[in-house]
């Protein structure tokens, strides 16, 4: 089987020749898999060339056409030969045949990104929606802004995150928290009905729009999520936390620049084996969520595809018996206590991170208590967790959290909440996660209202 791709204006063309049977369906399928991962969301098949469809053909035809309207996008046949023909004809998917051979290429309207990266779903809002998107390169990425709303975070500190550095967790330290759809918070918390029953379970966690992912302290232990269902509100028990509640002001969607470009063989540049060196870094996400809002300090939602983590995660809790007094960041302590991933983890996966990004010498002491510096070299203070989860293309455009969120935490597929961190053991070549591309909301945060 033979499988050419070009680009037709918005829509991204799809040629296939030889037989589609059982031999070559996951061939085909893993194609179509790798264009939705890219960004192609209007996808035109042409089988002029296909001489025998089978029973499996058929099959990825329906799963990719359900993968595709679950992300608002659109699959299509075009000039079916009279064998692809006859079995959609009897299979009742005549439906999917409705892009004749001469229909022109439609072109990108102003205002909105082509097929292979997020083309906006703005264009058909009118001029007032069209007028709040923004777009620029840097380091390498595009970036879309999409203006939200103006007003900030209110942000909230719970718990003493120094009582983290000698296991110092007491009874009194745990405090419930509910997770509501417009609550991001991370720390470390468990899910449970107080400081007794959680106290062998406490590990970080991440939580928005209405669940949250925790790694339960404990070697072996599986993460564990919580979601909103109807008037249910979830809730966990936390040590320590910064919660954000309110509204993102902005969100900005990425990809690497060079997707925008025809590669050989009218292939896009950009690929799901992206070098990790070509994706965009953590320090530039920041940098941008932080210049996106014009404020020191910010909550981030980052729901991306990634191209290797790099952080640090608690293994046991520390509240455990017989933990006080534990030191967990001296050696060799350190080694019981903390999980490092110091080479890039989870290339491919769909990740969902929360956190509060900052200048830090423009936010107030007990703030800069919860936050870590990315790395030694670096200006920008931060506490990020992150929890790589089964991958999942994102719909394209404005998108909200609550559509994306829950369907990737209920996969059940997080394999572990890191707390993001650079390797800055050499000074010169400094690591840090990198990232595809995504969808990045942003708030700033109003540092004058900080409540205990």
């Amino acid at each position: 089987m033979d499988i050419e791709s070009r680009q037709e204006g918005r829509q991204r063309v799809v040629a296939v020749a030889g037989r589609l049977d059982g031999t070559w369906a996951d061939h085909l399928t893993h194609r179509l898999e790798t264009e939705l991962r890219e960004g192609h969301h209007d996808l035109v098949l042409d089988l002029q060339g296909v001489q025998y469809i089978s029973s499996a053909g058929v099959r990825v035809l329906l799963v990719v056409h359900r993968q595709i309207r679950q992300l608002d996008g659109r699959l299509r046949v075009r000039r079916p030969s009279d064998a692809v023909r006859k079995v959609l004809q009897l299979t009742g998917l005549t439906s999917m045949i409705d892009a004749p051979e001469d229909s022109p290429a439609v072109e990108a309207p102003s205002g909105s990104w082509s097929a292979s990266g997020p083309a906006s779903d703005t264009a058909s809002a009118g001029p007032a929606a069209l007028a709040a998107v923004h777009e620029h390169l840097a380091d390498g990425t595009r970036f879309q802004v999409h203006e939200l709303a103006d007003a900030p975070m209110r942000l909230r500190l719970i718990g003493r995150p120094q009582a983290l550095a000698d296991c110092a967790f007491e009874a009194g330290d745990s405090t419930p928290l509910a997770l509501t759809a417009d609550t991001l918070a991370v720390g470390v918390g468990a899910f449970g009905s107080g400081f007794e029953d959680c106290r062998e379970l406490y590990g970080d966690f991440l939580a928005a729009a209405g669940g949250a992912v925790v790694q339960p302290g404990g070697i072996g232990m599986r993460c564990d999520h919580l979601l909103a269902e109807g008037a249910y509100v979830p809730e966990m028990q936390v040590l320590y936390s910064l919660v954000c509640t309110g509204a993102f002001s902005r969100l900005l969607r990425f990809e690497p620049a060079q997707a925008q470009q025809g590669g050989p063989g009218g292939h896009s540049g950009a690929s799901a084996s992206l070098p990790a060196s070509q994706a965009v870094g953590l320090e530039a996400l920041i940098e941008q969520a932080l210049s996106a809002v014009d404020a020191p300090a910010a909550c981030v939602l980052l729901v991306a595809e990634s191209a290797g983590l790099i952080g640090a995660g608690l293994r046991r809790s520390p509240a455990a018996s017989g933990a006080a007094g534990s030191r967990l960041t001296q050696f060799p302590q350190v080694r019981d206590w903390l999980s490092l991933a110091v080479e890039r983890l989870d290339a491919g996966s769909t990740v969902v991170a929360v956190g509060v990004v900052a200048e830090p010498a423009s936010v107030p002491e007990p703030v800069r208590a919860f936050l870590r510096p990315l790395h030694r070299e670096t200006p920008w203070h931060a506490h990020l967790h992150a929890a790589p989860l089964r991958h999942r293309p994102l719909p394209l455009g404005r998108i909200e959290p609550s559509r994306v969120v829950p369907p990737l935490f209920n996969t059940g597929s997080a394999s572990t909440v890191l707390h993001l961190l650079g390797d800055d053991r050499d000074p010169s070549q400094i690591q840090e996660s990198r990232f595809v591309r995504g969808a990045c909301w942003v708030a700033p945060l109003d540092l004058s209202q900080v409540s205990p």
